[in-house]
């Protein structure tokens, strides 16, 4: 049950520099910490585990937040990492909120919703999505300053335990995507069109179920993963072949929509649809090198008034779902 905050280093480790140490942090804070490598730690040889700990604005030259530069185990646990420096080196993360998405079970990828993380108050807003998505395996009886985890009910992800067992209502929010705009970290509910992002893959890190994007005409490039979550795409045009994404659009699952934009990937799908259900319309999908539209496992789709031309191949369906095209053009793919 500790704080580390604003710490520095000129060596590794700005909070921690571990080696040859066998320790647990539990409830913990890591805020603000810096170093050559490992932001809030960095593990030399040894095992150190993170449960409950909540970690955030943590960076190193090497950009690396935390560190295993060792054979030995690194674990994070029903945590929060969010605004950090990358995950670096062998890390086993389980149910934990990983800004970006880290492979593990249980993981998720959405703004955690703390009630005033810029004055370091990291407690949870009651439509946190962090609220009930922990393990009760290993449970930790109380949090960082002594609240109560309820024994029958999931705890919360992050050193503050929230009061509630559930999360309240959540209300859906509108985020801007512009060549112009800046990607910064937002912790809560600060969004609007005077404040945009720049890509298209950090506003989805920061979406909650639900959430829209509306993305400015111009070239944006880089790929997308919505990370399971419900979302809706829509360009700000009346023309598709005004906004670009230049780059792979994947669902894995929940109930999405994309509307009048560009899709064009020379060096991959153009959309990758694994789960869930989306809806596609207004949609232009050209001159990518792979599949224009691939869909596989249970995914369902219901495309209209879609063009897909000049791609490696058109409509790729593999899946188990319910596919429907209305109003469009498959034309000019090498294999339809």
């Amino acid at each position: 049950n500790m704080i580390f905050r604003d710490n520095s280093s000129s060596g590794n480790g700005g909070a921690v520099y571990a080696n040859d140490s066998y320790s647990s942090f539990t409830n913990c804070v890591f805020s603000g910490n810096d170093a050559i490598e490992g932001g809030a730690l960095y593990l030399g040889d040894g095992d150190v585990s993170l449960s409950h700990c909540t970690l955030l604005n943590n960076t190193a030259d090497d950009n690396s937040g935390i560190k295993n530069a060792s054979s030995g185990n690194l674990k994070v646990f029903n945590s929060i990492y969010w605004g950090n420096d990358d995950i670096s080196g062998n890390v086993d993360v389980s149910y934990s909120n990983v800004m970006g998405g880290y492979s593990g079970t249980g993981n998720f990828n959405g703004r955690p919703g703390f009630t005033d993380a810029e004055n370091d108050d990291l407690t949870l807003l009651n439509w946190s999505p962090m609220i009930s998505r922990g393990s009760t395996a290993n449970f930790v009886s109380s949090d960082i300053i002594g609240t109560v985890r309820a024994a029958d009910a999931a705890p919360d992800l992050g050193a503050y335990e929230n009061t509630l067992n559930s999360p309240d209502t959540y209300s859906p929010v509108t985020w801007h995507v512009t060549t112009a705009g800046v990607d910064a970290v937002v912790y809560s509910n600060i969004v609007s069109a005077s404040m945009p992002f720049n890509t298209l893959q950090w506003t989805m890190d920061h979406m909650l179920e639900g959430d829209s994007v509306i993305v400015d005409p111009g070239d944006h490039s880089g790929s997308a993963d919505n990370w399971g979550k419900s979302v809706h795409l829509r360009g700000n045009t009346s023309a598709p072949d005004e906004v670009s994404i230049l780059g792979e659009l994947e669902f894995t699952d929940g109930s999405n929509s994309v509307n009048m934009l560009e899709v064009s990937n020379a060096s991959g799908d153009g959309f990758n649809i694994s789960g869930g259900l989306i809806n596609i319309a207004n949609v232009l999908v050209d001159n990518s090198s792979g599949k224009a539209v691939a869909l596989s496992n249970a995914a369902n789709a219901d495309l209209a008034n879609i063009t897909i031309y000049g791609n490696e191949y058109g409509l790729y369906d593999n899946s188990s779902g319910t596919i429907t095209v209305v109003n469009s053009i498959i034309w000019g793919n090498t294999t339809a």
